[in-house]
């Protein structure tokens, strides 16, 4: 079956919330948050999804296009302003936005950043990928 890079985003994030979910199933507790991720193909390319968890049921609504940058693979929350996000630039290049998708920055990078890991408040990660080998250490 031939499905969507968005379908296979969405499908990805409920199960990383389900997984999440499982492992604080303890309580059981209803949960409401917001979840973002990109789609690399162009166009709006970063996206938020709210996700609500009655305790037994999760549910995904609201599914909104809220940036087109140049470029966006990889995101990860920004450590030092939780109202921010930083997003892989699939180049030479990191984004900064606000959640609701005013950027705030683009900065350069020696190599392709395509993937994030945020090591600390300081310290970002990125990485390209195989066939765009790179690694850069950025001070956020």
């Amino acid at each position: 079956m031939n499905r969507s890079p968005t379908f296979t985003r969405l499908m990805g994030i409920m199960g990383t919330a389900l997984l999440l979910m499982a492992a604080t199933s303890a309580s059981a507790n209803p949960i409401s948050a917001e979840l973002f991720y990109t789609t690399f193909s162009g166009g709006v390319n970063v996206h938020k999804v709210k996700l609500d968890y009655d305790g037994t049921t999760v549910t995904l609504s609201g599914n909104t296009g809220i940036a087109s940058v140049a470029g966006a693979d990889g995101i990860a929350g920004n450590p030092n302003d939780p109202d921010s996000l930083l997003i892989g630039g699939q180049g030479n290049r990191i984004h900064r936005l606000k959640k609701d998708g005013t950027l705030l920055q683009t900065k350069a990078t020696t190599g392709r950043v395509f993937h994030l890991e945020v090591a600390d408040n300081n310290t970002l990660y990125g990485t390209g990928i195989p066939s765009f080998n790179s690694f850069d250490r950025v001070t956020i």
